[in-house]
């Protein structure tokens, strides 16, 4: 289940007879989260309501919500598909039938990393996109991403 709350988003974390609990999807160091009544008709508690980020880009289409549509290019040399999300670029760590892993590029320390769809959208499903260094500098042309040294 998906909640919607001042432009962000949160996920139910856990149910029980009377309530739900609601966690920020940015899984991150974000520990937003709220709890409704059982009917998800009124908020009941508000625990931490500070984001420790900014509003995600989202849409809803077909009644489905999608996070921000990743984009990607490929490098000069290798051709390896590389990704950019906010500025930062992440290379592909795995691949699976419904969904794909991509981590930070910039360096191995970087804990940022991020879950997308595998289904032509390459919608965000989870995240955590705290990094621990500056933005890279890169220019894109034809698709190819070029990153300055």
């Amino acid at each position: 289940m998906l909640a919607i709350l001042d432009g962000y988003s949160f996920c139910a974390d856990d149910r029980n007879k009377t309530t739900t609990h609601w966690v920020c999807t940015n899984t991150g160091l974000c520990r937003a989260r709220f709890i409704t009544t059982k009917g998800r008709e009124f908020i009941i508690k508000m625990p931490t309501s500070q984001h420790t980020h900014e509003r995600p880009e989202f849409f809803i289409k077909n009644g489905v919500f999608y996070r921000k549509i990743v984009q990607i290019f490929r490098r000069p040399n290798s051709g390896n598909k590389v990704a950019v999300v906010e500025g930062y670029s992440f290379y592909r760590a795995n691949k699976f039938q419904h969904s794909i892993i991509w981590r930070c590029s910039a360096s191995s320390h970087c804990l940022a990393r991020f879950t997308c769809s595998n289904d032509g959208y390459l919608c965000i499903l989870k995240s955590n996109l705290v990094h621990n260094h500056p933005k890279p500098q890169f220019h894109i042309q034809d698709g190819v991403l070029y990153r300055f040294k």
